[in-house]
């Protein structure tokens, strides 16, 4: 193969528009998040590394990127939640501050479902993306892990590279891990020991994390593989396990009340508890639209909520420093409004539905097809504890292997 043969075939249209994809996700999943870029490039930028691979869908697939029968219902669902995107918008509480907000959420999330829905329909090209997130945590992993090391003069300069917040640091973990368990199936010994050793240095990472959140979410994971693969023994310490969440939980409520007023802990605990009424009664005003996303005007609900619960104290406070529902679902519900959360619900459903009739991952000998199951199970557990999706890099990951459950056929 001469070397013009070789740069016609890296530019064809489709295995162009594949290193685009992931050109576009080693700069979302590594760079964004880092504090030299997230302040240097402007809006504009960032719009083009973000929307740049779905472009690059026009010229390797034409009209198909819209027309296409075999994903019909997909394209009309992610057309349908772009638009109540923008009426989201309009109707914002702060239209600016959601226009922003929507937008990042879209380019990060939906146009990457859509550019993988098409790319990565080969089982060679999901390989390429599975080795792909074997990279990206081999990057990521070890730098997060220096972050919480005792000070040494010699790397200080590395505490400041990644300016995430611990708890999506775990869900990058659990999303990049989609790579090494690939791995672990793998025939070759030595994939095998590449695999072990990714996921060593993730849970070492999670493990330092300290977060609550991302420990369920990883026991989650491991009941779910465990009744996957020993169904007898998977159901009995799935009981087990729901019945020591329960007693974990009750008991950590009944120490809470024991504790000053004032107390950290007990704080936390019952701001977390009083958001869900909280949330509820900002529903009620705009149930169908939403209040925007991220409009940054949760205090405006506060007065009347107070009136109706004058025996909450300490919590106006807190909802006008931390602007959050802790809760991915909630916050949809809230901030999108009933419409665009059914909508993106009813997507996703049908993807998975889709994929458990194509690819069977229930059957014995589709093990690794199950597993790409996995990261996206611990994400909705983990969605549970905070707003996993308004971070770009989580909601990258998760829509790309969201995709790649789209792209499957019955010929898999």
């Amino acid at each position: 193969m001469n070397l013009l043969t070789k740069v016609r075939g890296f530019c064809a249209p489709q295995r162009l528009a594949l290193w685009t994809l992931l050109a576009s996700g080693a700069y979302v999943v590594l760079l964004s998040p880092t504090v030299f870029m997230s302040y240097r490039l402007s809006d504009w930028i960032n719009i083009i590394f973000y929307a740049l691979p779905w472009i690059m869908l026009w010229p390797a697939y034409s009209f198909e990127v819209i027309k296409n029968q075999a994903h019909r219902r997909e394209i009309i669902l992610m057309g349908a939640i772009v638009v109540l995107g923008a009426v989201n918008v309009i109707f914002s509480d702060a239209p600016g501050d959601s226009f922003k907000a929507m937008k990042f959420f879209l380019l990060s999330g939906i146009l990457p479902l859509w550019t993988s829905m098409f790319l990565l329909a080969d089982r060679r090209r999901r390989e390429v993306f599975d080795w792909f997130c074997c990279v990206c945590l081999a990057i990521f992993a070890p730098i997060a892990i220096i972050t919480y090391l005792p000070y040494r003069q010699e790397i200080s300069w590395l505490r400041n590279i990644f300016n995430l917040h611990s708890t999506p640091v775990g869900t990058m973990v659990i999303l990049l891990a989609a790579g090494p368990l690939r791995l672990l199936l793998s025939k070759s010994s030595k994939q095998k020991i590449a695999g072990w050793l990714l996921i060593s240095v993730g849970l070492i990472l999670i493990l330092l994390t300290h977060k609550r959140g991302t420990f369920l979410a990883v026991a989650v994971m491991i009941l779910v593989w465990l009744t996957y693969r020993l169904p007898r023994l998977g159901y009995v310490l799935v009981a087990a396990f729901l019945a020591v969440v329960i007693m974990v939980g009750y008991r950590g409520l009944t120490a809470s009340r024991s504790l000053a007023p004032d107390h950290p802990s007990r704080v936390s605990k019952l701001h977390r508890l009083e958001l869900y009424p909280f949330a509820l009664h900002v529903y009620k005003k705009h149930p169908l639209i939403g209040i925007g996303l991220r409009p940054q005007t949760h205090e405006k609900y506060l007065l009347d909520y107070q009136q109706q619960h004058p025996e909450v104290t300490n919590f106006a406070s807190e909802v006008k420093q931390l602007q959050t529902l802790d809760n991915m679902l909630v916050t949809a519900f809230v901030e999108l409004g009933t419409l665009m959360t059914l909508t993106y619900l009813g997507l996703i459903i049908f993807i998975i539905i889709n994929y458990r009739r194509q690819a069977r991952p229930a059957a014995d000998s589709r093990g690794r097809d199950f597993l790409r199951l996995l990261p996206l199970v611990g994400l909705a557990v983990h969605s549970l504890f905070y707003d996993t999706l308004l971070f770009p890099q989580i909601n990258w990951l998760f829509h790309v292997q969201l995709g790649i459950l789209a792209s499957f056929s019955a010929s898999d």
